[in-house]
């Protein structure tokens, strides 16, 4: 069992397919972003879809899995979204990363015990 710690959920928070934000736009909701993981301190904050955090990031060539950077003091963890837009990615592969990020808490959870 993981300890307690502050959640956080983002979901959608613009509204429109990342493919439609610009540049600017994603930096800005990067900004934001920060701002509310600085007040609710999240553990970790997962992000569901390449494209829009290495655009949000600036880092084009980030793979998915536990990121070498941190937002304030949360890890952070980037995850293939399986969206049928994107038609790359099946269920499959969120599930095994989903799993990876649970394997991870865990074992800093026991570290931290």
């Amino acid at each position: 069992m993981l300890s307690p710690a502050p959640v956080m959920k983002v979901t959608d928070p613009v509204g429109v397919p990342t493919a439609e934000l610009t540049a600017a736009e994603l930096r800005q909701g990067a900004a934001r972003l920060e701002d509310k993981v600085r007040r609710f301190a999240p553990r970790v904050v997962c992000f569901l879809g390449l494209g829009a955090y290495r655009g949000a990031f600036g880092r084009p060539g980030a793979v998915a899995g536990h990121q070498p950077e941190q937002l304030g003091d949360a890890a952070m963890w980037l995850v293939v979204n399986p969206s049928p837009l994107q038609a790359r990615y099946p269920l499959a592969v969120l599930v095994e990363q989903l799993t990876e990020l649970r394997q991870w808490l865990e074992a800093i959870s026991a570290v931290e015990r």
